[in-house]
């Protein structure tokens, strides 16, 4: 894990990279990524919404923001993002477990199951979403 010191030594060289190349997506990622490390989310979430702005397929961006607003309390947005990412990749077991959780956090049982009966369909021996799914049924009361 790098220091403090590696954040900031980080941050700059990626400035000046984005300096010469403004859209630089590598850079603007990365610089999100150690930002986000350092704990400025806004800053994290600004460079990624630049890359998501260059390239709305960019999922990595997508799923990064939405853990950034998912940290910051904005459920909503991390949702969002989330779907966009997920719409992208259908089968990306990862996105659609953790929505899933988030689903739960805004107490929408359905939603939440219904994300994880998809992680199911993508990966049969997940303990984790079907224990979940269980949970969720007996919150729900049924």
């Amino acid at each position: 894990m790098l220091n403090s010191g590696n954040y900031d030594r980080a941050i700059t060289a990626y400035s000046e990279a984005i300096k010469i190349i403004p859209d630089f997506i590598n850079a603007l990622y990365n610089r999100g990524i150690a930002y986000a490390e350092k704990g400025d989310l806004d800053r994290a979430i600004a460079d990624w919404t630049t890359v998501i702005g260059i390239h709305q397929r960019n999922t990595d961006a997508l799923f990064c923001r939405g853990d950034a607003y998912l940290e910051k309390g904005d459920i909503d947005k991390a949702i969002a993002d989330f779907t966009a990412g997920i719409n992208i990749e259908p089968n990306n077991d990862e996105a659609l477990f953790i929505r899933g959780g988030m689903y739960i956090n805004k107490g929408d049982f359905s939603r939440a199951i219904a994300d994880w009966e998809a992680v199911l369909r993508i990966d049969p021996n997940n303990l984790n979403a079907r224990r979940n799914i269980e949970i969720a049924r007996q919150r729900r009361g049924y």
